[in-house]
């Protein structure tokens, strides 16, 4: 496959006026530029439009988070976390670990709200299985004098005990700006600051911007 060597507005117009694309990706956030970086991987014809600059509006003001959606697991939506989870771990490991960091969490327990510590101790012990997650990161579980010493911040009225488990964070407009620019090394047309304002239909399966 030939792969393009710049990431370049003016030339990415130009094919938007000559050529025609299997694929028209609206918007340049992370939803946008995940699929049109899929989609040109799979050889279709990508372009990608963004009325502002990438990654400018939700994706650069997220909570930086690549996780697993532990909060998940007591509504019984193991699928989901499986899958967020691995998806996670190949962004880590795989596609993105210049970009994907581990990040580690304290998760307190206190009488009377939310989880109890055996409840918390087995959430957390599946979310470290279906990561698949490295001994040296696997959760701790600690009693209230570890947890204090870890936080003394933490009001011990009615403190149980808790729990440490790793996560992850990036850089969220940064990856999204990579998946732009892979969409661009594998052939999809992309540039920001244009606008969609409407379509024009010139025959019954063929849609022009």
């Amino acid at each position: 496959m030939h792969l393009g060597s710049t990431l370049n507005r003016e030339t990415s117009l130009a094919r938007f006026r000559d050529e025609e694309f299997d694929l028209a990706v609206i918007g340049g956030g992370i939803n946008g530029a995940a699929a049109a970086r899929d989609a040109a991987m799979r050889g279709l014809k990508v372009a990608l439009v963004e009325r502002g600059d990438f990654a400018s509006a939700t994706s650069s003001r997220s909570s930086k988070l690549i996780h697993g959606g532990f909060r998940y697991l007591p509504q019984g939506q193991f699928r989901l976390v499986y899958t967020a989870l691995r998806e996670r771990e190949r962004l880590r490991r795989v596609t993105a670990p210049h970009l994907v960091r581990p990040i580690k969490f304290l998760f307190p327990v206190y009488r009377g709200r939310g989880f109890n510590r055996f409840t918390m101790s087995f959430g957390l012990t599946l979310y470290d299985l279906f990561a698949r997650t490295p001994w040296a990161e696997w959760h701790s579980s600690l009693n209230s004098a570890e947890v204090r010493e870890t936080e003394p911040a933490l009001s011990r009225e009615g403190l149980r005990g808790g729990a440490t488990y790793f996560d992850a964070w990036t850089d969220d407009a940064r990856i999204t700006f990579e998946n732009v620019l892979d969409a661009d090394l594998h052939g999809a047309a992309v540039a920001n600051y244009a606008s969609v304002e409407g379509f024009v239909r010139t025959s019954e399966n063929l849609w022009n911007l």
